[in-house]
């Protein structure tokens, strides 16, 4: 061996792959692009989870709105559509109210809500607002005479299945 040979130049240190600096114009962009991808994917990941927490709290939360029905005359309410008359009590039995107007009688359910509650006396004006099926208004609302608001939920009408939990339980 001569001594050429033997004289190797200087070694550098070898340092771990994540250790590997790669200061080049090349290197500082791909550093920065992986960064920012990750910080983009997070955010969108922080996103979706607030998100979906919103979503939940609001479901948790929801009002019920009821859409007020201008009321018609007993004699003109048609199966299966939503209705509201405002009418004179006839007659209460429990959770059941006889309604009638110049033009007609009706039969008015106000469901489980309406059990052990003075919701009208004979003689009151009312007007109750709901779907009316098979010749019974199921309430949904009702406006008592004195002006009181009282929103209720009736019972689904019994030839149609449930038409989900909700329904089911009233059953």
């Amino acid at each position: 061996m001569t001594n050429t040979e033997d004289q190797s130049p200087a070694a550098e240190p070898v340092k771990p792959a994540h250790m590997a600096a790669d200061h080049s114009p090349a290197g500082r962009r791909s550093f920065l692009k992986g960064r920012l991808g990750a910080a983009a994917v997070g955010a969108l990941v922080l996103g979706v989870a607030i998100g979906g927490a919103g979503t939940a709290i609001i479901g948790n939360h929801h009002q019920r709105s009821t859409l007020v029905l201008e009321p018609a005359a007993i004699s003109s309410l048609q199966n299966d559509s939503l209705a509201a008359v405002k009418a004179q009590v006839a007659e209460v039995f429990g959770n059941k109210i006889v309604v009638e107007d110049g033009s007609g009688r009706v039969l008015i359910e106000t469901g489980p809500e309406g059990e052990g509650r003075s919701l009208a006396a004979k003689g009151d004006t009312i007007t109750a607002q709901g779907r009316f099926d098979e010749g019974v208004l199921r309430a949904e609302m009702l406006v008592q005479s004195n002006g009181k608001v009282v929103e209720l939920k009736p019972k689904p009408p019994r030839d149609h299945p449930p038409r989900g939990p909700k329904e089911l339980a009233l059953r």
